[in-house]
């Protein structure tokens, strides 16, 4: 979705017809530069408007650098501030549209397919987490189970609401059995 952003801001935006090796330089550079700036990381809960104030700066990077770089090699295509400034926002929009169509389907796949998940410690903390995990179901994450340090003598321990008992892995095998 990053890279198809450039595209169709070029298509909507620029007044003259630009070369497609540019716009593939283009969609390219801002791929990697969303990568670098670590845009394309998981995260446990996305948002756009989180990521707003980069996406935002790292696409006036990139059409400043594309408009100097076009009045120094190719003056009879180079553009102004005004389009400079449109099609920046043109595909900070573009890309947040994108991206939140990308993260609704995510969320929306993990409600349907939660990944089971070890929450690693015992006591308050561990039935915080898996509290949360469980009061928020769009994160994907079913807690299955609690990995101790030592072995407890009970066997169950409540998490969450209290109302959900989760098996306490205290011995390696029963972790390695739990992840398999």
């Amino acid at each position: 979705m990053d890279a198809l952003a450039p595209a169709v801001t070029f298509a909507l935006v620029v007044p003259v017809p630009w070369p497609w090796p540019l716009v593939a330089v283009q969609a390219v550079a801002q791929v990697l530069l969303f990568a670098r700036r670590g845009l394309h990381r998981m995260r446990l809960s996305p948002s756009v408007l989180s990521e707003l104030p980069a996406l935002l700066g790292l696409t006036l990077l990139q059409w400043y650098v594309t408009m100097e770089v076009l009045v120094a090699w190719a003056p009879q295509q180079a553009i102004g501030w005004s389009v400079l400034a449109y099609g920046a926002a043109t595909q900070t929009a573009l890309t947040c549209a994108g991206r939140a169509a990308v993260y609704r389907a995510r969320r929306r796949a993990a409600l349907r397919r939660p990944l089971s998940t070890l929450v690693v410690g015992q006591g308050s903390l561990a039935r915080q987490v898996t509290a949360a995990l469980y009061d928020h179901p769009a994160y994907g994450l079913r807690p299955v189970g609690l990995v101790a340090g030592q072995a407890s003598g009970d066997e169950k321990q409540p998490a969450g609401s209290d109302s959900v008992p989760l098996p306490v892995l205290a011995s390696p095998q029963e972790v390695g059995r739990a992840v398999v």
